[in-house]
């Protein structure tokens, strides 16, 4: 599938490209900076309008950067910028950054834990879960996931059948990078996100509630608005129960 062309502008002075759109009375631009980018994918998977792509190496559509936004579907609603790991988006609103999702409640505060990469950037980790290698499923002399991992994670004793493996999960940010380039991933890799961390006392709806789902499935959707509803029920009748002591009194 070709990858399709994007209005994008160089910044001047800088590494980065942005992409613009002008309406009747604002100026919206996504600022993208590839040197800042880790490939974590997290824009591509929650983009509700499947508008960042993947391209390849060298593009010339694109310019540098693992990934690209396609104007034609980008609604520049800045969910990239949000989820982003690294800082590598960033939305402006005549020329401030700004996200209006944040602002009208939409999308709640994420409370990320702060790590640094393999090359030291510093990167937010939004999201939990668990990881495991199941080494004797690995193919000989193969180490594609260490090499692909932006932060460290994996380290093999060997590159032979009888390898051992060591998992820094306390920095992984669960990015699937190790399982997109493993051979056998359904046989060597099994990886699942469990949490995302956010202010729980903030509002939110529905493009929250998708994120939750294209980061963690249909299971990990239902849990969530399950207990958050229980938690806003119980919160509900406390307040009742307060009320109604006041009246008696």
């Amino acid at each position: 599938m070709p990858v399709p062309e994007v209005a994008m502008k160089p910044v001047e002075g800088t590494n980065q490209v942005k992409f613009v759109r002008r309406f009747l009375i604002t100026k919206t631009e996504l600022y993208y900076d590839p040197e800042k980018c880790i490939n974590c994918h997290l824009c591509l998977n929650t983009c509700p309008k499947e508008a960042i792509v993947a391209i390849p190496e060298g593009d010339p559509n694109f310019g540098p950067g693992p990934v690209g936004v396609d104007l034609d579907k980008c609604i520049l609603c800045g969910i990239c910028s949000y989820m982003c790991s690294s800082g590598a988006f960033q939305l402006k609103i005549d020329d401030e950054p700004k996200l209006l999702l944040r602002e009208n409640l939409s999308l709640p505060e994420l409370k990320p834990i702060m790590k640094k990469s393999t090359d030291g950037k510093p990167i937010k980790k939004v999201l939990n879960g668990s990881l495991r290698i199941k080494v004797d499923k690995c193919p000989e002399d193969c180490d594609l996931c260490v090499k692909a991992c932006p932060m460290g994670v994996i380290e093999f004793t060997s590159l032979k059948k009888d390898r051992k493996v060591k998992l820094d999960l306390d920095n992984c940010i669960f990015c699937y990078a190790c399982k997109r380039v493993c051979p056998v991933p359904d046989e060597a890799i099994s990886l699942e996100r469990s949490r995302i961390f956010w202010n729980e006392e903030d509002e939110f709806s529905s493009p929250f509630v998708e994120i939750i789902f294209q980061l963690m499935g249909q299971a990990a959707k239902t849990k969530f608005l399950r207990d958050y509803s229980l938690k806003v029920i119980d919160e509900r009748g406390m307040e009742l129960y307060k009320s109604e002591v006041i009246e008696e009194r």
